[in-house]
Formats: C-alpha cells, sequence, structure tokens
C-alpha cells in the first residue's frame, strides 16, 4: 500500500474512462490514466482500476510504440474490451483546454514529469493499443529494461542504470543513450574501479554481445564524474548519485554487494585504462617485467627495429612476429616503440602497443604514468601504426619477409 501512496504523490492525472454494457450501462469500476515522475527511462503511462487505487488492476503501456511495460506490480494484461475504451478515451477532447486531446496531454505531461529521461513527440498520433498483445509487444530490450532502475543522467544524451537482481559476479552500472534506451549506444562500467566490464552471461547477449560495447568520451567520462557527484534529495536524504547508485546496486544485489563508503574511482582514467573487453589481462605487460626480460640473441634475430628516418617518427619502433619467442604468452598482435628519442637502441626501454584501428599502449594501469614521451610522440606512434596496419599484420602472421616490410612501409 505505501508504493501506492508514494505513486498518488507523485502521479499526474491525464483522466478517467469507464466501459459500458452492450445495453449502456456503465459498468464498474473506472480507470485512471496517469504518468509519473518514474524511475525507468521508458516512457509509460499507467492504467488502473481507482477503486483500489490499483490493488486489483494495474498496468503501464509504453508512449513511444504499442507495446506493455510491465514491470514489478504492474502486470496486468488488459482485456480487448479496456484496450477500445482506453484508445477512444485517449483520442477524446481534453478537459484542459491546453491541450487537444487527452494523448496530446499525456504525452506532455510524461515530458514535463521526465525532463532527464527519454522525451517523445507530443505530436504523434494516439498509438492504437487495441493490438496490444503480451507475446508480440515485450521484446528482450523491454524484458532488460524492465529489471533496470535509473540512477541520473550524464549530460543531455545518457542514463545510468542499474540491474535489479543481476547475475554477474562484479557489481557495475550501465550507461546508455536517452533516445533509444542501449540500442545506439550501451556500456557497463564497474563501480569499484575505473574500468569497462563486459561480462558473457548468456541472458544478457542484448546488452554484451550485440553491438552494446560503447567506449565513453573523455568529455563524457567528466559528466558521468559531474552526474555521479551531484547531491540530489532521494526518498532517503539528500545523497549523491554515486551514493544512491552504492544503495541501489545493495538492496538489488544483496548477493554481491559493495561498501558504501566505497570512494568513486577516477573514471577519467578509462579511456586508457582498457583495451578491450574480450582481451585477457595477460596481454598487458608491466615496466618490471619488460625489465626483467631477457633478450636472447635469437629472439632479437626474430625482432627488427626501425629507425626515425624510416618511419618519420621521434621514437625508434620495434616489429616482430608472432612466433618471436618475446611474445611468450601474448597472443594480441603487438609492436614496440622505444620510451624516449635517442637514436640509439636501448633495448630495455620499449613499450608494446597494439596493432589496431585504435592502438592502446599495453600496460597495466599502474605503469602508464611511466611512459616518458610527449602524448603528441605516443599520437605520432598510433597515426603511424594505423597507416600500416596491414602491413603490420601481416607481418605479425609471418606473411611477408623484413625485407618486404621495408619496402612496404609507409612515413
Amino acid at each position: 500500500m505505501k508504493e501506492s501512496h508514494d505513486m498518488l504523490y507523485k502521479m499526474a492525472v491525464v483522466g478517467y474512462f469507464t466501459t459500458f454494457t452492450k445495453n449502456g450501462k456503465q459498468e464498474s469500476p473506472k480507470f485512471k490514466v496517469f504518468v509519473c515522475d518514474d524511475e525507468f527511462a521508458i516512457p509509460h503511462m499507467h492504467i488502473w482500476d481507482d477503486e483500489t487505487d490499483g490493488n486489483k488492476i494495474h498496468t503501464c503501456v509504453r508512449l513511444d510504440k504499442i507495446g506493455y511495460f510491465l514491470h514489478i506490480g504492474k502486470e496486468d494484461i488488459l482485456t480487448p474490451k479496456l484496450k477500445k475504451y482506453l484508445v477512444a478515451f485517449l483520442k477524446e477532447e481534453c478537459k484542459n483546454k491546453r491541450y487537444k486531446t487527452n494523448w496530446e496531454y499525456a504525452l506532455s505531461m510524461w515530458n514535463d514529469n521526465n525532463t532527464d529521461k527519454t522525451q517523445v513527440d507530443e505530436t504523434s498520433e494516439v498509438l492504437d493499443y487495441t493490438k496490444l498483445n503480451k507475446q508480440m509487444d515485450i521484446q528482450q530490450d523491454d524484458r532488460m529494461m524492465m529489471r533496470m532502475g535509473r540512477v541520473c543522467s550524464v549530460g543531455a544524451e545518457l542514463d545510468i542504470l542499474y540491474f535489479m537482481d543481476d547475475d554477474a559476479p562484479i557489481p557495475h552500472f550501465h550507461v546508455v543513450d536517452k533516445q533509444t534506451l542501449g540500442e545506439h549506444f550501451h556500456t557497463c562500467i564497474k563501480i569499484e574501479s575505473p574500468e569497462y566490464y563486459h561480462y558473457t552471461i548468456e541472458q544478457y547477449e542484448y546488452f554484451h554481445h550485440n553491438g552494446q560495447e560503447g567506449k565513453l568520451s573523455y568529455e563524457q567520462c567528466t559528466m558521468l564524474i559531474d552526474a555521479l557527484n551531484q547531491v540530489v534529495e532521494h526518498q532517503f536524504d539528500k545523497w549523491s548519485n554515486w551514493k544512491y547508485l552504492l544503495h541501489a546496486w545493495n538492496i538489488n544485489n544483496p548477493n554481491h554487494e559493495v561498501d558504501f563508503h566505497t570512494p568513486m574511482p577516477d573514471y577519467i582514467n578509462m579511456n586508457i585504462l582498457t583495451y578491450d573487453e574480450f582481451i585477457e589481462d595477460q596481454n598487458y605487460e608491466t615496466i618490471d617485467e619488460l625489465l626483467q626480460t631477457v633478450y636472447t640473441d635469437e629472439m632479437l634475430l626474430e625482432m627488427a627495429n626501425i629507425s626515425q628516418n624510416t618511419t618519420g617518427l621521434d621514437v625508434i619502433i620495434w616489429v616482430q612476429t608472432n612466433n618471436t619467442q618475446s611474445t611468450g604468452k601474448h597472443n594480441l598482435p603487438r609492436i614496440k616503440f622505444q620510451n624516449n628519442t635517442a637514436t640509439k637502441v636501448q633495448i630495455h626501454e620499449l613499450i608494446p602497443i597494439s596493432i589496431s584501428d585504435n592502438p592502446k599502449i599495453l600496460l597495466n594501469n599502474n605503469d602508464l604514468n611511466k611512459i616518458k614521451i610527449s602524448q603528441a610522440q605516443i599520437n605520432g606512434v598510433k597515426q603511424w601504426i594505423v597507416k600500416n596496419k596491414e602491413i603490420l599484420i601481416d607481418y605479425w602472421e609471418e606473411n611477408i619477409t623484413t625485407d618486404e616490410l621495408f619496402q612496404k612501409l609507409k612515413k
């Protein structure tokens, strides 16, 4: 009953409708249609029986498309008769003279009460809810979103969400685009460290195996930090959104709780701390490991250094094949650059970097601050890798010789 009282406080009532018998006799109960300042990002309106404040019948239908939005306590299915009368009610002239129809009023009330969530087009036509079908309309993304709660917005385009009763073992939260609720952009971020989290549990395929592995820009990371630091009045107290996220995670995921006093990680570092969710930690190296590497004559013969004159860069580049003993346990295509601008080879000053369209320095997080060359020089190395990616991959896979490599390389 407490939930009903809380909802009554937050609701914006669109109006009421009743059903009639074939003889024109009004039936009971009448039904209330309303929208709320809602924790969920999906645009929807509530329909409940006014007689019991929704204890007998309470459901939600979407405002952005024909479909139910069934979440806990709002799971009733409308009869064909109720669907028909709902559509008729939405098409009726609105008692609030600022709006032509109840439908227009419902859309406006959603937008006004949920300014930080997905907005709806207030000029759209009334949806034909007579076509509501539980089996057809509840798609995989809807089922996922029904189990998600909202924390706050990140700028004008993104929302922070959390799963209720998450099966994943590591505490994390989700960042999705507001417009499509994760279809265009979606990523997961660990709560206890500044890292992306892309786990591989089968039931989360929609979010983690179907192009939903987004990465935030530097500016978005900054906005994420600002949003989580913001202090707002939640139903418990004036908490920062970060504290609310910790509380919400613990309440909904008691098997994987986090310390409520966990400080927020420096999420500004995420873009340089991770390479790819499917690349194992073994592909990263530490400065100490690199210093302790003993390069045998055979290993050096299987590697080739490329001078600044050949590449046009400020640093010496070392290339190697996947068969090189020095690659050891590593399987990610890589080259190495010298960690200074000296023209003389210094074998223990080599830093690994991936060969890809978006090259990443393959050092463990704690060692990234030990890079001595400038960011501009690093960017030069990355641009050179992108320009020569196919050639470097061919060499890594031993499809071309060292002589052929030097003939094909571009400055």
